[in-house]
Protein backbone atom coordinates (compact mmCIF):
# COMPACT_ATOMS: atom_id res chain seq x y z
CA UNK A 1 0.00 0.00 0.00
CA UNK A 2 1.56 3.09 -0.73
CA UNK A 3 2.27 5.69 1.80
CA UNK A 4 -0.08 8.46 0.46
CA UNK A 5 -3.58 6.17 -0.15
CA UNK A 6 -6.42 6.90 1.86
CA UNK A 7 -9.13 5.38 3.45
CA UNK A 8 -12.45 6.70 3.55
CA UNK A 9 -10.43 9.98 3.10
CA UNK A 10 -7.77 9.40 5.32
CA UNK A 11 -4.33 8.35 4.82
CA UNK A 12 -3.42 4.72 5.77
CA UNK A 13 0.12 5.60 6.71
CA UNK A 14 1.50 8.65 8.50
CA UNK A 15 5.19 9.57 8.07
CA UNK A 16 7.41 11.96 9.94
CA UNK A 17 5.28 14.85 7.67
CA UNK A 18 2.16 14.95 9.16
CA UNK A 19 1.75 18.81 7.60
CA UNK A 20 1.85 17.38 4.13
CA UNK A 21 -0.21 14.79 4.48
CA UNK A 22 -2.97 16.74 6.10
CA UNK A 23 -2.56 19.89 3.96
CA UNK A 24 -5.16 17.82 2.17
CA UNK A 25 -7.84 19.03 4.50
CA UNK A 26 -6.63 22.62 4.13
CA UNK A 27 -7.02 22.36 0.50
CA UNK A 28 -10.26 21.30 0.58
CA UNK A 29 -11.62 24.12 2.61
CA UNK A 30 -9.55 26.36 0.38
CA UNK A 31 -11.60 25.20 -2.72
CA UNK A 32 -14.86 25.56 -1.29
CA UNK A 33 -13.90 29.15 0.05
CA UNK A 34 -12.48 29.90 -3.79
CA UNK A 35 -15.59 29.02 -5.45
CA UNK A 36 -17.68 31.39 -2.74
CA UNK A 37 -15.61 34.15 -2.68
CA UNK A 38 -17.01 35.25 -6.24
CA UNK A 39 -20.69 35.52 -4.51
CA UNK A 40 -22.17 38.44 -2.88
CA UNK A 41 -22.68 36.48 0.54
CA UNK A 42 -24.31 38.51 3.84
CA UNK A 43 -22.47 37.99 7.41
CA UNK A 44 -25.51 36.19 7.74
CA UNK A 45 -24.72 33.48 4.80
CA UNK A 46 -20.87 33.51 5.63
CA UNK A 47 -21.58 32.35 9.09
CA UNK A 48 -23.91 29.22 7.91
CA UNK A 49 -21.38 28.50 5.50
CA UNK A 50 -18.84 28.00 7.85
CA UNK A 51 -20.45 25.74 10.20
CA UNK A 52 -22.54 24.16 7.71
CA UNK A 53 -19.61 23.81 5.55
CA UNK A 54 -16.68 24.46 6.56
CA UNK A 55 -15.82 23.54 10.54
CA UNK A 56 -17.51 20.07 9.01
CA UNK A 57 -14.80 18.93 6.29
CA UNK A 58 -12.32 18.38 9.18
CA UNK A 59 -14.12 16.47 11.44
CA UNK A 60 -14.49 13.32 10.75
CA UNK A 61 -10.32 13.52 10.55
CA UNK A 62 -10.07 15.24 14.05
CA UNK A 63 -12.32 12.10 15.63
CA UNK A 64 -9.58 9.74 14.56
CA UNK A 65 -6.05 12.02 14.55
CA UNK A 66 -4.52 15.01 16.47
CA UNK A 67 -3.94 17.05 13.43
CA UNK A 68 -0.88 19.13 13.75
CA UNK A 69 -1.29 22.29 15.25
CA UNK A 70 -0.04 23.96 11.69
CA UNK A 71 -3.00 22.73 10.21
CA UNK A 72 -5.99 23.40 12.30
CA UNK A 73 -4.51 27.08 12.63
CA UNK A 74 -4.18 27.49 8.86
CA UNK A 75 -7.93 25.84 8.52
CA UNK A 76 -9.28 28.36 11.07
CA UNK A 77 -7.30 31.80 9.19
CA UNK A 78 -8.73 30.44 5.88
CA UNK A 79 -12.30 30.69 8.00
CA UNK A 80 -11.56 33.79 9.82
CA UNK A 81 -10.61 35.64 6.10
CA UNK A 82 -13.45 34.22 4.63
CA UNK A 83 -15.51 35.63 7.35
CA UNK A 84 -13.75 39.21 7.72
CA UNK A 85 -13.97 39.21 3.41
CA UNK A 86 -15.44 42.17 1.51
CA UNK A 87 -14.68 42.59 -2.52
CA UNK A 88 -12.54 45.38 -3.11
CA UNK A 89 -11.80 45.63 0.65
CA UNK A 90 -8.68 44.73 2.91
CA UNK A 91 -9.57 41.33 5.09
CA UNK A 92 -8.85 43.55 8.41
CA UNK A 93 -9.84 41.27 11.72
CA UNK A 94 -11.52 43.60 13.75
CA UNK A 95 -12.03 41.23 16.60
CA UNK A 96 -10.12 37.68 17.20
CA UNK A 97 -10.89 34.38 16.44
CA UNK A 98 -11.58 33.31 19.64
CA UNK A 99 -14.14 36.14 20.44
CA UNK A 100 -16.03 35.02 17.72
CA UNK A 101 -15.95 31.69 19.18
CA UNK A 102 -18.09 32.25 22.05
CA UNK A 103 -21.42 31.08 22.69
CA UNK A 104 -24.29 33.66 21.56
CA UNK A 105 -24.65 34.22 25.21
CA UNK A 106 -21.71 35.58 25.59
CA UNK A 107 -21.46 37.87 22.86
CA UNK A 108 -19.80 35.34 20.39
CA UNK A 109 -21.24 34.26 16.71
CA UNK A 110 -20.72 30.73 18.21
CA UNK A 111 -17.91 30.20 16.03
CA UNK A 112 -15.62 26.42 16.45
CA UNK A 113 -11.87 26.67 17.94
CA UNK A 114 -10.22 23.87 16.20
CA UNK A 115 -7.73 22.78 18.21
CA UNK A 116 -10.02 22.28 21.28
CA UNK A 117 -12.67 20.61 19.19
CA UNK A 118 -10.13 18.31 17.82
CA UNK A 119 -9.39 17.37 22.12
CA UNK A 120 -13.30 16.94 22.44
CA UNK A 121 -13.84 14.64 19.83
CA UNK A 122 -10.61 12.40 20.35
CA UNK A 123 -11.94 12.18 23.84
CA UNK A 124 -15.50 10.97 22.22
CA UNK A 125 -13.89 8.18 20.63
CA UNK A 126 -11.97 7.17 24.34
CA UNK A 127 -15.11 7.25 25.85
CA UNK A 128 -16.61 4.86 23.18
CA UNK A 129 -13.81 2.47 23.17
CA UNK A 130 -14.10 3.09 26.89
CA UNK A 131 -17.82 1.93 27.51
CA UNK A 132 -17.91 -0.65 24.62
CA UNK A 133 -14.67 -2.70 24.99
CA UNK A 134 -16.49 -5.32 22.90
CA UNK A 135 -16.53 -3.29 19.64
CA UNK A 136 -14.62 -4.16 16.92
CA UNK A 137 -12.36 -1.09 17.63
CA UNK A 138 -12.11 -1.70 20.99
CA UNK A 139 -11.16 -5.64 20.93
CA UNK A 140 -8.18 -4.29 18.21
CA UNK A 141 -6.92 -1.32 20.28
CA UNK A 142 -6.99 -3.97 23.85
CA UNK A 143 -5.10 -6.76 21.81
CA UNK A 144 -2.92 -4.49 20.45
CA UNK A 145 -1.76 -2.16 23.21
CA UNK A 146 -3.17 -3.53 26.65
CA UNK A 147 -4.10 -6.68 26.35
CA UNK A 148 -3.86 -7.16 30.41
CA UNK A 149 -5.23 -4.02 31.54
CA UNK A 150 -7.96 -1.91 31.16
CA UNK A 151 -8.39 1.67 28.85
CA UNK A 152 -7.88 3.24 31.88
CA UNK A 153 -4.54 2.19 32.37
CA UNK A 154 -3.19 1.53 29.09
CA UNK A 155 0.38 2.81 28.48
CA UNK A 156 1.66 4.11 25.22
CA UNK A 157 3.82 0.93 24.40
CA UNK A 158 6.25 0.75 22.10
CA UNK A 159 5.96 2.20 18.11
CA UNK A 160 2.68 3.57 18.81
CA UNK A 161 0.42 4.45 15.86
CA UNK A 162 -0.72 7.73 15.68
CA UNK A 163 -3.96 6.94 15.89
CA UNK A 164 -3.29 5.78 19.70
CA UNK A 165 -0.77 8.53 20.68
CA UNK A 166 -3.84 10.65 19.55
CA UNK A 167 -6.04 9.01 21.59
CA UNK A 168 -4.14 8.86 24.58
CA UNK A 169 -3.77 12.58 24.09
CA UNK A 170 -7.18 13.12 24.59
CA UNK A 171 -7.99 10.51 27.88
CA UNK A 172 -7.12 12.97 30.69
CA UNK A 173 -9.77 15.09 29.10
CA UNK A 174 -12.36 11.96 29.27
CA UNK A 175 -11.30 11.35 32.62
CA UNK A 176 -11.57 14.78 33.83
CA UNK A 177 -15.49 14.20 33.27
CA UNK A 178 -16.38 10.73 34.17
CA UNK A 179 -16.82 9.24 37.82
CA UNK A 180 -16.36 5.74 39.03
CA UNK A 181 -18.86 3.99 40.10
CA UNK A 182 -18.36 1.16 42.53
CA UNK A 183 -20.45 -1.76 42.97
CA UNK A 184 -19.14 -5.40 43.39
CA UNK A 185 -15.42 -3.92 43.81
CA UNK A 186 -14.30 -6.76 41.91
CA UNK A 187 -12.14 -4.61 39.65
CA UNK A 188 -10.57 -2.66 42.42
CA UNK A 189 -7.11 -2.65 42.81
CA UNK A 190 -6.35 -1.96 46.98
CA UNK A 191 -2.60 -0.64 46.67
CA UNK A 192 -3.17 1.17 43.83
CA UNK A 193 -6.68 2.71 43.19
CA UNK A 194 -6.94 3.75 46.78
CA UNK A 195 -4.73 6.89 48.61
CA UNK A 196 -3.25 5.08 51.65
CA UNK A 197 -2.52 8.11 54.48
CA UNK A 198 -1.02 6.29 57.24
CA UNK A 199 0.94 8.05 60.16
CA UNK A 200 2.79 6.80 62.73
CA UNK A 201 1.60 8.94 65.48
CA UNK A 202 -2.51 8.42 64.67
CA UNK A 203 -3.31 8.01 68.82
CA UNK A 204 -1.50 11.77 69.02
CA UNK A 205 -2.70 13.38 66.64
CA UNK A 206 -5.90 13.03 66.17
CA UNK A 207 -7.35 10.76 69.37
CA UNK A 208 -10.72 11.07 68.79
CA UNK A 209 -10.65 9.61 65.36
CA UNK A 210 -8.50 7.23 66.24
CA UNK A 211 -10.81 5.68 69.35
CA UNK A 212 -13.95 5.59 66.81
CA UNK A 213 -11.78 3.07 64.47
CA UNK A 214 -10.00 1.52 67.10
CA UNK A 215 -13.28 0.17 68.75
CA UNK A 216 -14.97 -2.97 67.18
CA UNK A 217 -18.44 -3.04 66.09
CA UNK A 218 -20.75 -5.70 67.40
CA UNK A 219 -21.77 -6.41 63.89
CA UNK A 220 -17.63 -6.75 62.77
CA UNK A 221 -16.39 -10.45 62.40
CA UNK A 222 -13.10 -11.34 62.89
CA UNK A 223 -10.90 -12.53 60.02
CA UNK A 224 -9.03 -15.28 59.85
CA UNK A 225 -6.00 -16.15 61.76
CA UNK A 226 -2.69 -14.02 60.45
CA UNK A 227 -4.94 -12.11 58.00
CA UNK A 228 -6.04 -8.37 57.94
CA UNK A 229 -9.24 -7.62 57.11
CA UNK A 230 -9.63 -3.88 55.48
CA UNK A 231 -13.27 -1.88 55.57
CA UNK A 232 -14.13 0.89 52.93
CA UNK A 233 -17.27 3.32 53.15
CA UNK A 234 -18.01 6.13 51.07
CA UNK A 235 -21.23 8.61 51.10
CA UNK A 236 -22.12 10.99 48.20
CA UNK A 237 -23.49 14.02 49.47
CA UNK A 238 -26.93 15.22 47.96
CA UNK A 239 -25.15 17.80 45.13
CA UNK A 240 -23.96 14.92 43.79
CA UNK A 241 -20.72 17.04 43.03
CA UNK A 242 -18.67 16.24 47.12
CA UNK A 243 -18.46 12.40 48.28
CA UNK A 244 -17.05 11.79 51.90
CA UNK A 245 -14.99 7.97 52.18
CA UNK A 246 -12.86 6.16 54.81
CA UNK A 247 -11.02 2.76 55.07
CA UNK A 248 -9.96 1.19 58.18
CA UNK A 249 -7.30 -2.23 58.45
CA UNK A 250 -7.93 -4.00 61.67
CA UNK A 251 -5.75 -7.15 62.56
CA UNK A 252 -7.29 -10.68 63.10
CA UNK A 253 -7.48 -9.40 67.08
CA UNK A 254 -9.37 -6.45 65.95
CA UNK A 255 -6.65 -4.05 66.67
CA UNK A 256 -6.54 -0.83 64.37
CA UNK A 257 -3.64 -1.10 62.27
CA UNK A 258 -4.11 1.48 59.57
CA UNK A 259 -7.06 3.78 58.66
CA UNK A 260 -7.43 6.30 55.93
CA UNK A 261 -10.44 9.62 54.76
CA UNK A 262 -10.67 12.39 52.86
CA UNK A 263 -12.93 14.46 50.46
CA UNK A 264 -13.71 14.38 47.02
CA UNK A 265 -15.17 17.50 44.68
CA UNK A 266 -15.55 17.16 41.18
CA UNK A 267 -17.06 18.65 38.18
CA UNK A 268 -18.34 16.96 35.48
CA UNK A 269 -19.51 16.66 31.86
CA UNK A 270 -21.95 13.90 30.33
CA UNK A 271 -20.16 12.66 27.36
CA UNK A 272 -22.44 10.92 24.47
Amino acid sequence: MDQHDLYLGLPSIVGKSQKAIFSSLRDKVWNQISGWNERMLSQAGKGMLIKAVLQSIPTYAMGVFRLPKGVLWDIQSLCADFWWHNRGHRKVHWIAWDKLCARFFEGGLGFREFRPFNQAMLAKQCWRVFTNPHSLLGRLLKARYFPHSSFLDAPLSSKPSLTWRSLLSAKPLMMAGIRWRVSSGSSIKALSHIRWEVTSNLGVSVKDWFKQVSEVNRRWSFPRRGWIKINFDAATFANETESGWGVVARSDSGQCLAWASGHLAWSYTHYV
